[in-house]
């Protein structure tokens, strides 16, 4: 009985199956037309959303090969031929231009950023950093140390030691939040503000205590802060 009832069910289904086909090839018949177009525009859709990923993988390999010329020039403190370019080889204000909304434009604006502010045009330097969108905590605090010393330069203390401040509590990465927090106290420090320079230097002698990376020289770091946390509490 229960076989029957088995074979039963399966006829069923095999029915509704074969219906429901019989009634999509009448309505295919009836409505051939509309039924291309809607399958039709279906198919475009996917093949433009497959392409469009193509291409802008395409446009992103493309800019960062044009960008490392840039990037070679930065590291060598050529920021004009960084910032411009020479000939064929593109500076970051070109590739930000010629391959917009890429990864790699964006990453135009830092450096722009970079080279401007070490070529002493804070303005322009403040304008590309603004533009620039940190994807991650660690180039969010890069941009606010930055953005913290553009202001310094321009005789905007409040808000440069705000932007500090905004830095160092961006990241707890190790390899750079022990130092932002020491050029945070310090810039305080240097505006006679001891009690708020005094935590900085706390939090980053705990951040080079907690270091895994012991080959970069944290005993001498933990010393020297230990030196400023003194003179602090000598001058609160």
């Amino acid at each position: 009985m229960a076989d029957e009832n088995k074979q039963n069910a399966g006829t069923e289904i095999e029915k509704s199956i074969v219906g429901t086909y019989s009634k999509f090839e009448h309505y295919y018949h009836d409505n051939r037309q509309k039924v291309n177009y809607v399958v039709g525009g279906v198919l475009l859709a996917i093949l433009l959303i497959i392409g469009g990923r193509f291409w802008v993988a395409n446009r992103e390999n493309e800019a960062q090969k044009k960008m490392f010329w840039a990037q070679q020039m930065l590291e060598a403190d050529s920021f004009k031929l960084a910032l411009n370019g020479s000939g064929k080889n593109l500076g970051f204000l070109k590739v930000k231009d010629k391959y917009g909304w890429t990864k790699a434009a964006n990453l135009c604006n830092f450096y722009a950023g970079v080279c401007y502010l070490n070529s002493g045009d804070f303005k322009k330097a403040e304008a590309s950093l603004d533009a620039f969108k940190a994807p991650d905590d660690i180039m969010t605090a890069a941009k606010k140390e930055l953005l913290g010393d553009i202001a310094m330069e321009m005789n905007q203390t409040e808000k440069g030691l705000d932007l500090y401040k905004q830095a160092a509590a961006a990241t707890d990465n190790e390899a750079f939040a022990p130092r932002i927090n020491m050029k945070a106290g310090q810039a305080f420090e240097v505006n006679k503000k001891y009690a708020e320079a005094k935590e900085f230097y706390l939090k980053s002698k705990e951040l080079y205590q907690g270091s895994t990376n012991k080959a970069a020289g944290n005993g001498g770091q933990i010393n020297m802060l230990d030196a400023f946390i003194a003179r602090c509490d000598a001058n609160m």
